[in-house]
């Protein structure tokens, strides 16, 4: 009997554990949706930055990991043409 409560004990700490990692992760998705898919893209876009080498024209990879296929096509060519538009602010100085 002991040993029944024991395996008891061991699958419900297991199985906490893992819901414990799901919520973990589900949490982590829902702030790379709202941050970086989200508020940090929009801070990006609202004016071309002079320097091209400027942080918000990388490549964010954790934003278009939570994007749909047409959010993330649509990121890249906004993200392509604020690119060359930095460039030819840098080229005119």
């Amino acid at each position: 009997m002991a040993k029944i409560i024991k395996l008891i004990v061991i699958i419900v700490t297991h199985w906490l554990k893992l819901q414990l990692y799901l919520t973990h992760s589900r949490l982590i998705q829902v702030k790379q949706r709202a941050w970086n898919g989200g508020v940090l893209l929009w801070w990006y876009r609202l004016w071309t930055r002079k320097d091209p080498l400027h942080r918000s024209l990388n490549f964010d990879g954790e934003a278009l990991s939570v994007m749909s296929k047409k959010e993330q096509g649509k990121y890249i060519n906004n993200l392509l043409r604020r690119r060359e538009k930095a460039h030819q602010r840098a080229r005119k100085k």
